[in-house]
Protein backbone atom coordinates (compact mmCIF):
# COMPACT_ATOMS: atom_id res chain seq x y z
CA UNK A 1 0.00 0.00 0.00
CA UNK A 2 2.67 2.81 0.82
CA UNK A 3 4.36 1.05 -2.37
CA UNK A 4 1.48 2.55 -4.23
CA UNK A 5 0.55 5.60 -2.30
CA UNK A 6 4.00 6.66 -3.80
CA UNK A 7 3.03 5.45 -7.53
CA UNK A 8 0.07 7.50 -7.30
CA UNK A 9 1.58 10.75 -5.97
CA UNK A 10 4.20 10.47 -9.18
CA UNK A 11 1.16 10.02 -11.21
CA UNK A 12 0.04 13.23 -9.71
CA UNK A 13 2.99 15.00 -10.29
CA UNK A 14 3.14 14.28 -13.70
CA UNK A 15 -0.29 15.02 -14.76
CA UNK A 16 0.69 18.19 -12.90
CA UNK A 17 3.79 18.74 -15.11
CA UNK A 18 1.99 18.08 -18.33
CA UNK A 19 -1.51 20.14 -17.67
CA UNK A 20 -3.21 17.02 -18.01
CA UNK A 21 -6.77 17.29 -18.77
CA UNK A 22 -7.82 14.16 -16.57
CA UNK A 23 -6.05 11.26 -15.20
CA UNK A 24 -7.70 7.66 -16.78
CA UNK A 25 -7.31 4.24 -15.10
CA UNK A 26 -9.24 1.46 -17.16
CA UNK A 27 -10.37 -0.64 -14.27
CA UNK A 28 -9.17 -2.73 -11.47
CA UNK A 29 -9.06 0.69 -8.90
CA UNK A 30 -9.25 -2.65 -6.28
CA UNK A 31 -7.76 -5.95 -5.61
CA UNK A 32 -11.39 -7.14 -4.87
CA UNK A 33 -14.83 -5.63 -4.28
CA UNK A 34 -13.86 -5.90 -0.54
CA UNK A 35 -11.50 -3.85 0.78
CA UNK A 36 -11.77 -2.38 3.85
CA UNK A 37 -13.06 0.66 4.91
CA UNK A 38 -9.49 2.24 6.30
CA UNK A 39 -7.96 1.60 2.47
CA UNK A 40 -10.76 3.08 0.79
CA UNK A 41 -10.65 6.43 3.55
CA UNK A 42 -7.10 6.50 3.13
CA UNK A 43 -7.15 6.25 -0.70
CA UNK A 44 -9.49 9.35 -0.74
CA UNK A 45 -7.16 11.29 1.58
CA UNK A 46 -4.58 10.67 -1.74
CA UNK A 47 -7.12 11.22 -4.26
CA UNK A 48 -7.67 14.87 -3.33
CA UNK A 49 -4.11 15.61 -4.37
CA UNK A 50 -5.11 14.60 -7.89
CA UNK A 51 -4.85 17.97 -10.03
CA UNK A 52 -7.29 16.90 -12.60
CA UNK A 53 -10.17 14.60 -13.19
CA UNK A 54 -9.76 10.70 -12.41
CA UNK A 55 -11.71 8.67 -15.01
CA UNK A 56 -12.50 4.98 -14.56
CA UNK A 57 -14.45 2.17 -15.72
CA UNK A 58 -15.17 -0.79 -13.47
CA UNK A 59 -12.60 -3.95 -13.67
CA UNK A 60 -13.46 -7.56 -12.99
CA UNK A 61 -11.83 -6.65 -9.49
CA UNK A 62 -14.00 -4.30 -8.51
CA UNK A 63 -17.50 -5.88 -8.94
CA UNK A 64 -18.52 -8.83 -7.54
CA UNK A 65 -18.97 -12.04 -10.19
CA UNK A 66 -18.65 -10.02 -13.23
CA UNK A 67 -22.24 -7.90 -12.30
CA UNK A 68 -22.00 -4.85 -12.75
CA UNK A 69 -25.57 -4.36 -11.04
CA UNK A 70 -23.27 -4.75 -7.54
CA UNK A 71 -21.27 -1.54 -8.36
CA UNK A 72 -23.50 0.56 -6.06
CA UNK A 73 -22.05 -1.87 -3.24
CA UNK A 74 -18.53 -1.43 -3.37
CA UNK A 75 -15.66 0.40 -2.69
CA UNK A 76 -15.28 1.27 -6.22
CA UNK A 77 -19.21 2.49 -6.29
CA UNK A 78 -18.85 4.77 -2.87
CA UNK A 79 -15.65 6.29 -4.83
CA UNK A 80 -17.72 6.41 -7.44
CA UNK A 81 -20.87 8.11 -6.27
CA UNK A 82 -18.55 10.35 -3.72
CA UNK A 83 -16.91 12.07 -6.70
CA UNK A 84 -13.52 10.76 -6.59
CA UNK A 85 -13.94 9.04 -10.05
CA UNK A 86 -15.41 9.52 -12.60
CA UNK A 87 -17.28 6.64 -14.48
CA UNK A 88 -16.99 7.18 -18.04
CA UNK A 89 -19.08 4.02 -18.95
CA UNK A 90 -22.34 6.28 -16.66
CA UNK A 91 -21.36 9.39 -18.47
CA UNK A 92 -18.62 10.48 -20.79
CA UNK A 93 -16.19 13.24 -20.29
CA UNK A 94 -15.40 16.03 -22.82
CA UNK A 95 -12.26 17.94 -23.24
CA UNK A 96 -10.97 20.16 -25.99
CA UNK A 97 -7.55 20.65 -27.73
CA UNK A 98 -6.02 24.12 -26.33
CA UNK A 99 -4.44 24.86 -29.62
CA UNK A 100 -7.14 24.31 -31.81
CA UNK A 101 -10.33 23.97 -30.10
CA UNK A 102 -11.18 20.19 -31.10
CA UNK A 103 -13.23 18.09 -28.92
CA UNK A 104 -11.95 14.97 -27.41
CA UNK A 105 -14.56 12.30 -25.77
CA UNK A 106 -13.71 9.55 -24.03
CA UNK A 107 -16.01 7.01 -23.10
CA UNK A 108 -15.75 3.28 -21.63
CA UNK A 109 -17.00 -0.12 -21.15
CA UNK A 110 -16.48 -1.89 -17.66
CA UNK A 111 -16.05 -5.85 -17.26
CA UNK A 112 -18.87 -7.86 -16.80
CA UNK A 113 -19.48 -11.67 -18.11
CA UNK A 114 -19.89 -10.67 -21.66
CA UNK A 115 -16.54 -9.05 -21.51
CA UNK A 116 -14.42 -11.10 -24.12
CA UNK A 117 -16.82 -13.04 -25.04
CA UNK A 118 -17.90 -13.81 -29.29
CA UNK A 119 -21.84 -12.66 -28.05
CA UNK A 120 -23.19 -9.88 -29.53
CA UNK A 121 -22.85 -7.82 -25.88
CA UNK A 122 -19.48 -8.84 -25.78
CA UNK A 123 -18.64 -7.44 -29.70
CA UNK A 124 -20.30 -4.07 -28.80
CA UNK A 125 -17.05 -3.85 -25.61
CA UNK A 126 -15.30 -1.49 -28.07
CA UNK A 127 -18.13 -0.03 -29.30
CA UNK A 128 -18.94 3.83 -28.44
CA UNK A 129 -22.56 4.49 -26.84
CA UNK A 130 -21.98 7.81 -27.64
CA UNK A 131 -20.55 10.24 -30.65
CA UNK A 132 -20.16 13.43 -31.24
CA UNK A 133 -19.82 14.52 -34.55
CA UNK A 134 -16.76 15.93 -35.19
CA UNK A 135 -14.90 14.29 -32.13
CA UNK A 136 -12.19 12.64 -31.22
CA UNK A 137 -12.59 9.86 -29.29
CA UNK A 138 -11.06 7.55 -26.57
CA UNK A 139 -12.48 4.87 -25.80
CA UNK A 140 -11.83 2.60 -22.51
CA UNK A 141 -12.06 -1.13 -21.78
CA UNK A 142 -11.34 -3.55 -19.21
CA UNK A 143 -10.96 -6.17 -21.79
CA UNK A 144 -8.38 -9.02 -22.12
CA UNK A 145 -6.44 -6.98 -25.59
CA UNK A 146 -3.83 -8.96 -26.66
CA UNK A 147 -1.39 -8.16 -29.32
CA UNK A 148 -0.75 -11.44 -30.37
CA UNK A 149 -2.15 -15.19 -29.31
CA UNK A 150 -1.40 -15.88 -25.51
CA UNK A 151 -0.47 -19.35 -26.43
CA UNK A 152 -2.96 -21.44 -23.91
CA UNK A 153 -6.62 -21.61 -23.50
CA UNK A 154 -7.53 -17.88 -22.18
CA UNK A 155 -11.00 -15.72 -22.94
CA UNK A 156 -9.10 -12.60 -24.82
CA UNK A 157 -9.39 -10.20 -27.96
CA UNK A 158 -6.69 -9.84 -30.24
CA UNK A 159 -5.78 -6.26 -31.25
CA UNK A 160 -6.47 -6.86 -35.36
CA UNK A 161 -10.17 -8.47 -34.66
CA UNK A 162 -11.06 -5.24 -32.75
CA UNK A 163 -13.95 -2.97 -34.81
CA UNK A 164 -14.45 0.60 -33.28
CA UNK A 165 -15.23 3.92 -34.33
CA UNK A 166 -12.77 4.96 -31.98
CA UNK A 167 -9.35 6.61 -32.74
CA UNK A 168 -7.78 5.17 -29.12
CA UNK A 169 -8.36 2.32 -27.37
CA UNK A 170 -7.37 2.17 -23.65
CA UNK A 171 -7.30 -1.43 -21.78
CA UNK A 172 -7.02 -2.88 -18.45
CA UNK A 173 -7.71 -6.36 -17.24
CA UNK A 174 -4.23 -7.63 -18.51
CA UNK A 175 -2.09 -6.70 -16.03
CA UNK A 176 1.51 -7.20 -17.48
CA UNK A 177 0.35 -4.75 -20.54
CA UNK A 178 2.01 -4.47 -24.21
CA UNK A 179 2.71 -0.71 -24.31
CA UNK A 180 1.50 1.37 -26.72
CA UNK A 181 0.42 -0.79 -30.72
CA UNK A 182 -0.52 1.46 -33.45
CA UNK A 183 -2.46 -1.10 -35.52
CA UNK A 184 -1.06 -1.24 -39.60
CA UNK A 185 -4.25 -1.41 -40.84
CA UNK A 186 -6.08 1.65 -40.01
CA UNK A 187 -3.17 3.53 -37.33
CA UNK A 188 -5.91 3.07 -34.71
CA UNK A 189 -3.89 3.47 -31.45
CA UNK A 190 -4.22 1.05 -28.71
CA UNK A 191 -2.71 1.49 -25.28
CA UNK A 192 -1.99 -0.70 -21.98
CA UNK A 193 0.86 0.68 -20.02
CA UNK A 194 0.39 -2.22 -17.14
CA UNK A 195 -0.40 -2.23 -13.52
CA UNK A 196 0.63 0.17 -11.31
CA UNK A 197 1.30 -2.81 -8.35
CA UNK A 198 2.86 -6.13 -9.31
CA UNK A 199 0.55 -9.13 -8.06
CA UNK A 200 3.19 -11.37 -8.05
CA UNK A 201 6.79 -13.05 -8.26
CA UNK A 202 6.04 -14.09 -11.53
CA UNK A 203 8.61 -13.49 -14.09
CA UNK A 204 6.70 -11.41 -16.34
CA UNK A 205 5.78 -9.33 -12.89
CA UNK A 206 9.38 -9.21 -11.49
CA UNK A 207 10.90 -7.81 -15.28
CA UNK A 208 8.38 -5.45 -16.44
CA UNK A 209 8.54 -1.65 -16.12
CA UNK A 210 6.43 0.06 -14.06
CA UNK A 211 4.77 2.68 -15.92
CA UNK A 212 2.02 5.29 -17.47
CA UNK A 213 1.65 6.77 -21.06
CA UNK A 214 1.15 10.27 -21.66
CA UNK A 215 -1.51 10.50 -24.12
CA UNK A 216 -1.62 13.42 -26.27
CA UNK A 217 -3.96 14.77 -28.76
CA UNK A 218 -3.18 17.74 -31.15
CA UNK A 219 -4.14 18.27 -35.25
CA UNK A 220 -6.57 14.79 -35.00
CA UNK A 221 -3.75 12.73 -34.11
CA UNK A 222 -2.85 11.02 -31.18
CA UNK A 223 0.71 10.16 -29.69
CA UNK A 224 1.63 8.28 -26.72
CA UNK A 225 4.67 8.27 -24.77
CA UNK A 226 5.27 5.83 -22.18
CA UNK A 227 7.12 6.92 -18.78
CA UNK A 228 8.39 4.68 -16.56
CA UNK A 229 7.87 5.56 -12.74
CA UNK A 230 10.97 6.65 -10.89
CA UNK A 231 9.26 5.78 -7.62
CA UNK A 232 8.85 1.73 -8.53
CA UNK A 233 11.79 -0.10 -7.80
CA UNK A 234 13.27 -2.67 -9.44
CA UNK A 235 11.48 -5.73 -8.97
CA UNK A 236 14.07 -7.92 -8.09
CA UNK A 237 14.68 -5.76 -5.01
CA UNK A 238 10.72 -6.05 -3.71
CA UNK A 239 9.86 -9.85 -4.79
CA UNK A 240 11.61 -12.70 -4.30
CA UNK A 241 11.17 -16.22 -6.16
CA UNK A 242 12.40 -18.24 -3.67
CA UNK A 243 9.84 -19.86 -2.52
CA UNK A 244 8.47 -20.38 -5.83
CA UNK A 245 11.54 -22.36 -6.95
CA UNK A 246 11.51 -23.89 -3.13
CA UNK A 247 8.10 -25.45 -3.98
CA UNK A 248 9.49 -26.34 -7.67
CA UNK A 249 12.06 -28.06 -6.73
CA UNK A 250 9.94 -30.11 -4.12
CA UNK A 251 7.24 -31.29 -6.53
CA UNK A 252 10.11 -32.75 -8.83
CA UNK A 253 11.57 -34.93 -5.94
CA UNK A 254 8.28 -35.98 -5.30
CA UNK A 255 7.96 -36.90 -9.04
Amino acid sequence: QEALEEKLTEVFTLARHHNAQAIICPGDVFDGPSASWGTVARLTQILRASPCPILAINGNHDIFGGNQASRFRTPYGFLVQTGFLWDVEDSEFTGEVEKDGQIVLITGCGFDTNTDTKTPEGMQQFSPRIWVDGAFQIHVVHSMLLDKQPGFDMRHTLISQVQTSAQVIISGHEHTGFGVVRRESDRMLFVNPGALCRLSAHVAEIERPVQVVLLTVENGQATAELIPLKSARPGHEVLSREHIEAAAERESRIE
